[in-house]
């Protein structure tokens, strides 16, 4: 395993689903989609660099990931169905283990805070569009540390 860099983050501040909206068509407010754009160039500021960016099949973590991808335009856009908010953390835990290329994973609670866990041990509080880097041990598929946190502001 190579000890690419990892990102995690959650999707920007989302509409409240009117009546009868399945949870899954939700979209970005204006807010949510200023705050992303703001993490976005702040990755950037931070000298990262992004090969990947990994998002669940969820409206508003596709556009979190395409407002990102505008900042990276570079980076392969690639969807994984365990990524939702019910999803399979361990699925994710070894898709992250077969991963040679910085990444970014765009998600929802609770499954973003168990990966962040499962990888750091650490609770990490994901508000939307919180990102935190994880530098994972070259020796360890399952083992990182927690580097950084960045909230929105």
């Amino acid at each position: 395993m190579s000890a690419e860099p990892l990102y995690l983050i959650r999707h920007g501040h989302a509409e409240y689903p009117p009546a009868g909206m399945p949870d899954r068509d939700r979209a970005l407010t204006d807010e949510g989609r200023a705050d992303i754009e703001k993490q976005a160039k702040k990755l950037l500021a931070r000298g990262v660099t992004l090969k990947a960016i990994t998002h669940s099949p969820y409206r508003r973590a596709i556009e979190t990931a395409l407002i990102v991808h505008k900042t990276f335009p570079d980076a392969a856009l690639v969807e994984h169905r365990e990524l939702h908010p019910g999803g399979n953390a361990e699925s994710v835990l070894m898709y992250i283990a077969e991963l040679n290329q910085p990444t970014l994973l765009v998600s929802h609670l609770p499954i973003i805070a168990e990966i962040a866990n499962g990888l750091t041990g650490a609770m990490v509080s994901f508000y939307p569009g919180t990102c935190i880097a994880v530098t994972r041990q070259a020796d360890k598929a399952f083992s990182a540390d927690l580097a950084w946190t960045e909230h929105p502001s």
